[in-house]
């Protein structure tokens, strides 16, 4: 008989197989043979399933990375059966993760992620086992302060100390010291306790893009033609032509129908046109450009090239144009758009482009490709003002590229009377890169004003008899004031903290004249 098998198995002597039912697990599931002697002896026997054993995680050892630097670190695993892994993590630094799948740690750790460290990292590898079996290895992971990341500068104009009713003008300035683009920056400023905020006082500095063209739209049959914002470095250049724009295989001509010209290329191949322009005050820039194909074959090839160099290179090929779309030499009904091409790598005072008829074979006569509306779009980041919020919101939705200052100013009235000793100012900056904010502190200790003692006039009195006045004074911050008397006082005058004076002179001390100096 069989336990756990089959029911109709042959017990006649001899050998069987069975197989074990997936999801079988050691120890839950046996088989066992019961052989029988007739007299009610038995014996069993049977197999045992195989034991999971569970993977083995390698320890990376302590780990050190700088903020913003972009990491990848290989958790190594193995697993005795071959089983597949999962893999977790937690206490990773801000801004990595695992991938379950590799087991690799990447990303870059956030500018703020010194302030957590060292981080306890536990990494946990799972098998598919039956059960499911694990190992796991913890290790430190140290993040040096980088000092990039967007920084942050608080100064008031009052300089340390300012007087009740005075106004402050602050100024906030946030520099990007990062490598990458901070988007989304948001400057906040709590309105600091004992002051009023100047309705309308803020006033956000930070760079704004615009664009400049250089362009030509090839309008005249001029190597010349310049229609943009900002004029070109110079004409274009032929290259192993008869350089004109009249003549020989490159030209200016009209094409059919799109007019007014274009500039043209037929006939002998290994032929280019260049041009140059400064492109130096631009953060970024593109290259667009419109082409027509008039009977070319798929082996007349035009490079689009630049060079950040001039006309000396080397040269960087952006597109290669192919005379046939797909099926005999191409005839385009229209201009077709290329581009943009990103010129961002090649910013220069002589940035050239080059249109290149690469050598191959001949175009033929009356086979043309056609290239128009030839433009470069720069970017200029200028720095402009405009107003911003009210504390403690000023200034949000702002982006600053590598190096970028943007400054954000506001004025408030200390209270008159003061109801703070202190005005403590506390200025924060946030992005979408930079989650945790970095702030900066400004203090100013509000001066206290002396208070007015009213005039008490001169005295006259009889020697044992007495005299009392009380001497009143007001305190412009509204300070507790109390009085008493200084310099050579006489035996017997007194005033109280109140302001009471009396003394009564004696015999002895009249006639004369005394000088009390009330304080």
């Amino acid at each position: 008989l069989l336990e756990g098998g089959p029911d109709d198995l042959d017990p006649a002597p001899g050998m069987f197989a069975f197989a074990f039912p997936a999801g079988a697990v050691a120890g839950s599931d046996v088989l066992a043979a019961i052989s029988s002697d007739g007299t009610g002896n038995t014996s069993e026997f049977g197999p045992n399933l195989p034991v999971n054993e569970p993977p083995v995680v390698t320890d990376p050892g302590a780990q050190v990375d700088d903020e913003g630097v972009f990491l990848t670190l290989a958790i190594g695993a193995a697993d005795p059966d071959g089983d597949l892994l999962s893999f977790t993590a937690t206490g990773l630094p801000p801004g990595l993760s695992i991938s379950p799948v590799t087991g690799v740690i990447s990303g870059t750790p956030s500018f703020s992620a010194s302030v957590g460290s060292p981080y306890a990292v536990t990494v946990r590898a799972t098998d598919n086992g039956a059960p499911n079996l694990y190992d796991e290895v913890t290790f430190t992971w140290t993040i040096n302060d980088s000092g990039g990341g967007l920084a942050i500068a608080k100064v008031s104009d009052a300089g340390g100390s300012v007087l009740p009713g005075a106004t402050i003008r602050y100024t906030i300035t946030v520099t990007n010291n990062d490598s990458v683009t901070h988007t989304n920056v948001s400057v906040t400023d709590p309105l600091p306790a004992g002051t009023t905020y100047v309705g309308g006082s803020t006033v956000v500095t930070a760079p704004v893009s615009s664009s400049e063209t250089h362009r030509d739209e090839l309008n005249a049959q001029s190597y010349a033609g310049s229609d943009g914002t900002q004029p070109w470095a110079g004409d274009w250049v032929e290259v192993n032509d008869d350089g004109t724009p009249t003549a020989g295989d490159w030209q200016v001509k009209q094409d059919g129908a799109f007019a007014p010209y274009s500039l043209a290329k037929e006939r002998a191949s290994g032929k280019a046109v260049q041009r140059v322009a400064d492109l130096s005050a631009y953060g970024s820039a593109e290259l667009t450009l419109a082409y027509r194909r008039a009977g070319p074959n798929a082996n007349n090839l035009f490079d689009i090239q630049v060079s950040a160099n001039g006309f000396a290179g080397p040269w960087t090929t952006l597109a290669t144009l192919s005379g046939t779309n797909g099926g005999g030499g191409a005839n385009d009904p229209a201009y077709l758009p290329l581009g943009p091409f990103d010129l961002a790598p090649h910013l220069g005072p002589n940035t050239a482009i080059r249109i290149d008829d690469r050598a191959g074979d001949d175009l033929g006569n009356g086979k043309f490709f056609y290239f128009d509306d030839i433009q470069i779009t720069g970017i200029v980041r200028t720095p402009t003002g405009g107003p911003g919020g009210a504390p403690p919101t000023l200034a949000t939705g702002y982006d600053l590229l590598p190096g970028e200052t943007m400054t954000v100013v506001f004025d408030v009235t200390v209270d008159d009377p003061p109801t703070v000793g202190s005005v403590d100012n506390t200025a924060s900056v946030t992005s979408d890169q930079q989650g945790t904010p970095t702030s900066d502190v400004t203090n100013d200790t509000v001066q206290n004003r002396p208070p007015v003692l009213d005039a008490v006039g001169d005295q006259s009195v009889d020697e044992q008899t007495p005299l009392a006045f009380t001497a009143t004074a007001s305190d412009p911050d509204l300070d507790g004031l109390t009085f008493s008397l200084a310099g050579a006082v006489p035996a017997g005058a007194a005033i109280t903290a109140g302001g009471d004076f009396t003394w009564t002179p004696t015999e002895a001390q009249g006639p004369g004249v005394y000088v009390f100096d009330v304080v």
